[in-house]
């Protein structure tokens, strides 16, 4: 063993190409072997590795083969020959076989047999090359089959070879080794199994599904719990999204309530349609201290998630009650930023418009943590006595009367002194019943004397009545004498009828005596068709005979088509006879696009024949996080830039649209055809354009006016 101090390789590796990927195996497996310490230490002849070995095809590169051979197997201890049928006829391997065997080292070749037979009586199956053939019978060499014993096993033969060591005693230790090596393999692999599995339990969701809900200590706490298939056929439901409680945090590993969403059966979060949960978003984010635990904000998000409102939720000393402060989505304090009017939460149509300067609400709870009374405050400050305010009706709060589940069966107005009142209508409180499945089946609105009174809407009692599902079919309306009156909207009665999936395929208006009656759209009922989502993918009105009759706009049918995040991005109209029908603006058709969080980008519109209306007028609603760069706005702009077709009434277009939730009005700017900046309030669509939250100085409408004149005077010359 003295001869590997003056040699550079430990071995050479002759083959032919035929058989290349046995070599770089046999290469890379002795490259990477290590030999037993235990061996190592007994005897320091023996390295510990078997590295370098000498493979031709990576190491002559460049050179002349000849030229390398005699050097490199001079300096090579061992040549290990990759025997088959082509090694046999390689005149490479050849050569090189006999200039080992001209140095003097035919008992340090080693044949590694890979396919044939030495010796064979049939030449095409002989593998050993002429020069080992040619070898005396005292110095014939036994070769290695890797066929017979197998690759693991042939390497342990030619490293036991190479450094005379028994192959009993390395076979032993490297089996020992290899059971070791696997039972590491494998508890590395189990490991590996247990924490994907910690880690997706960590961060999966569980999922329950309630009729309801109430605010227990500032969590939504669910109220009449729906089974799966409950839940397939459920109209609309809670969807309550819990999740691990991070590490470090009290409780950590425990499952809390991280969101609560609106959503129709098929999961997709709907905006709520009942006159009584005006006050509700379609998804509430709910943020927890880290400290402590408890909650200190409630994100509550339109349909696509787009935050709407903030409540920060805060506790101090030994005050009573509980604090939320409203504050925008940009962080701007305010009762302007609330989602309504305060005394319009518990009023019927949501569109009083009177002023405020609410920031705050004060909870007051029981022991239970249900809130039981509820007043409205025009600062931060803590001395609740001195913050306290009303709104535009006097109203300066709440307090409640609720049933077992923390429900509330009575809402009663009080003033800034804490006595009981009423809002300029005269509505004073509401009652409420519930049903078995979770629903008010009974809603009545009530006097300072406690009888009955007319709200907004024109009635004073509404009783719904619900299938086995759950889900609403009748709705009936009475006035403060308790005798069958109308809605606003002209009808008495309202039906509806429910497909598999809980969308409701068809609504119908009944009069007083219970006949069909028109609705003030001028139409009797209308039927609607569902996507697997349910989105609603078309609307189509019937008059109270039975057959299709026209929308008060003018139009039959509406078509519409959603992306995969559930955006609307084409509407069309249609006539009764399925033609395409002309808007009264002049568009059959309208296309959206919506950028990555869901905002507008551009809206197109089109008529009957698939032509672009306007096809240069720019279309564009820009965002903070989304493309106010692009227009060289401030990041904090949100700016809806408009520019449509004329809309007749002295407006040409509308260039920009500022919206200000400010005391719950919509604040409207925009420009006449004669460039004037103009403003209105209102919190209803206007011309058929739905207003968007858009907060921008009247500094930077004048610059974009500007801007929007210099387009508009650069079209007009082409």
């Amino acid at each position: 063993m003295n001869n590997t101090e003056t040699k550079k390789y430990y071995a050479f590796i002759s083959y032919s190409s035929q058989d290349e990927k046995w070599a770089k195996w046999l290469h890379t497996s002795l490259e990477h072997y290590n030999l037993p310490t235990a061996l190592c230490k007994q005897n320091p002849a023996i390295p510990k590795c078997v590295r370098p070995v000498f493979w031709y095809k990576h190491d002559l590169s460049g050179t002349t083969l000849s030229e390398s051979l005699v050097r490199e197997l001079n300096n090579s201890l061992y040549l290990i020959v990759i025997c088959s049928p082509s090694s046999a006829r390689s005149p490479w391997v050849n050569d090189e076989v006999k200039a080992f065997i001209a140095q003097g080292k035919s008992d340090k070749i080693i044949p590694f047999i890979v396919d044939g037979e030495p010796h064979s009586p049939n030449a095409e199956n002989e593998c050993f090359p002429p020069a080992l053939l040619s070898l005396p019978r005292e110095k014939e060499i036994r070769g290695i089959n890797v066929r017979e014993q197998g690759k693991s096993h042939a390497l342990v033969d030619v490293i036991a070879t190479m450094f005379g060591i028994s192959f009993d005693t390395l076979w032993q230790r490297h089996r020992r080794r290899r059971i070791r090596l696997y039972s590491y393999a494998a508890f590395a692999i189990l490991a590996a199994i247990i924490l994907g599995i910690f880690y997706w339990d960590y961060n999966r969701a569980t999922y329950e599904y309630y009729a309801d809900y109430v605010d227990c200590n500032g969590v939504p706490r669910g109220v009449v719990p729906l089974k799966e298939d409950e839940v397939a056929r459920r109209n609309k439901l809670y969807k309550f999204e819990k999740r691990r409680i991070p590490f470090g945090e009290p409780g950590m590993w425990g499952w809390r309530l991280s969101r609560v969403l609106y959503v129709n059966s098929a999961g997709t979060p709907q905006e709520h349609t009942n006159t009584e949960y005006k006050d509700r978003f379609s998804i509430q984010d709910i943020e927890y201290s880290k400290e402590s635990g408890t909650v200190i904000r409630v994100n509550y998000c339109d349909t696509k998630g787009k935050v709407l409102l903030r409540h920060d939720l805060s506790e101090r000393g030994r005050t009573v009650a509980g604090f939320a402060d409203f504050k925008a989505s940009a962080e701007e304090k305010g009762a302007g930023f609330a989602k309504a009017n305060i005394t319009s939460i518990f009023d019927a149509d949501n569109t009083i418009q009177n002023k405020s300067n609410i920031v705050r609400y004060a909870y007051y709870r029981d022991e239970q943590g249900y809130i039981t009374r509820q007043t409205f405050h025009s600062n931060n400050d803590y001395d609740l006595s001195r913050s306290i305010t009303a709104d535009g009706d006097g109203i300066s709060g709440f307090q409640f009367t609720l049933d077992s589940l923390g429900r509330r069966v009575k809402v009663e107005f009080i003033d800034i002194e804490g006595k009981l009142c009423c809002n300029k209508k005269g509505v004073a409180g509401k009652e409420y019943e519930y049903d078995r499945y979770g629903n008010i089946a009974v809603a009545r609105y009530f006097g300072l004397d406690g009888s009955l009174v007319l709200n907004e809407l024109l009635w004073a009692e509404c009783i719904d009545v619900a299938d086995d599902n759950g889900n609403i079919i009748e709705a009936t309306l009475y006035d403060d004498s308790h005798a069958p009156c109308l809605h606003k909207d002209g009808y008495h009665k309202v039906k509806a009828v429910y497909d598999s999936r809980g969308n409701v395929e068809e609504r119908a208006f009944y009069g007083v005596d219970g006949s069909p009656c028109l609705h003030k759209d001028g139409i009797h009922k209308w039927v609607s068709v569902y996507d697997s989502r349910g989105n609603e993918e078309e609307r189509a009105f019937y008059g109270v005979d039975g057959s299709p009759c026209l929308h008060k706009d003018g139009y039959h049918k509406v078509k519409a088509v959603y992306d995969s995040r559930g955006n609307m991005e084409e509407q069309s109209f249609y006539g009764v006879d399925g033609s395409p029908y002309l808007y009264k603006e002049g568009f059959h058709r309208i296309c959206y696009e919506y950028s990555a969080l869901g905002n507008y980008v551009s809206i197109l519109f089109y008529d009957d024949k698939g032509k672009l209306l306007h096809e240069n007028v720019p279309v564009v609603m820009m965002y903070p996080a989304d493309n106010c760069k692009i227009a060289g706005l401030p990041s904090e702009s949100v700016v809806l830039k408009w520019c449509v077709w004329e809309f007749g009434d002295g407006i040409d277009c509308f260039m920009e649209i500022l919206e200000r939730y400010r005391f719950s009005r919509k604040e409207v700017v925009y420009m006449t055809s004669s460039g004037e900046i103009k403003s209105f309030v209102s919190d209803e669509t206007m011309l058929g354009v739905r207003l968007v939250d858009s907060i921008m100085s009247r500094e930077q409408f004048k610059s974009i006016k500007k801007q929007y004149q210099e387009w508009k005077e650069a079209n007009s010359k082409k």
